[in-house]
């Protein structure tokens, strides 16, 4: 999905499996603007850092003994505005999976909690700048997280205009308020 709104630059897509890259080409016109590669990521690397790296529904499925490297390998390939997105299964929902339908999990399908992500990120100099749940498929409980890292490096703040910081805080405000009123996530 993503190359239909590529305008600029290269989109690389990794897997681990032969056959799904096979699959993939098939299903993407040939194009100069996308490299497919088969890897395990142990050994990846790439001749120019990333601008984003995305893990969709991915993470979960390495052995969490092996994110370390991962993380390392990953952190490489980013320069200091790059965004590493990681979208995985909320940890509670894997619990729920395995207990009440383990029929549905593949080989593995880990349980990541916050803690095992920020431990193995920041071990790899890279640091968190938002972690989300939420829920895709459920009413009661998020099912899904969404953490964004950079890397770790110095920060600049900058102030805004002071009116500026008004709307922001009246709108973040604002949002609260209707979420809590209307028991709806924003």
């Amino acid at each position: 999905m993503i190359h239909k709104y590529l305008k600029k630059g290269k989109l690389v897509v990794a897997d681990i499996s032969d056959e799904s890259i096979k699959i993939a080409k098939t299903r993407i016109p040939s194009s100069q603007k996308i490299d497919f590669i088969v890897t395990d990521m142990k050994d990846f690397d790439y001749p120019q850092p990333f601008d984003f790296i995305i893990l969709p529904d991915v993470l979960e499925h390495i052995p969490i003994a092996q994110h370390p490297n991962l993380f390392k390998t990953l952190s490489k390939l980013m320069h200091p505005q790059s965004i590493l997105l990681i979208h995985i299964p909320h940890p509670k929902a894997i619990e729920y999976t395995r207990k009440n339908t383990p029929e549905k999990l593949q080989i593995i399908d880990q349980s990541i909690s916050a803690n095992q992500l920020l431990k193995d990120a920041y071990a790899n100099n890279l640091i968190l700048i938002s972690y989300k749940s939420y829920s895709i498929f459920n009413r009661e409980a998020e099912d899904y997280a969404l953490a964004k890292f950079r890397i770790n490096s110095d920060t600049i703040l900058t102030p805004l205009p002071k009116l500026v910081i008004i709307i922001r805080k009246f709108i973040e405000r604002t949002k609260y308020f209707l979420a809590r009123v209307l028991n709806i996530q924003l």
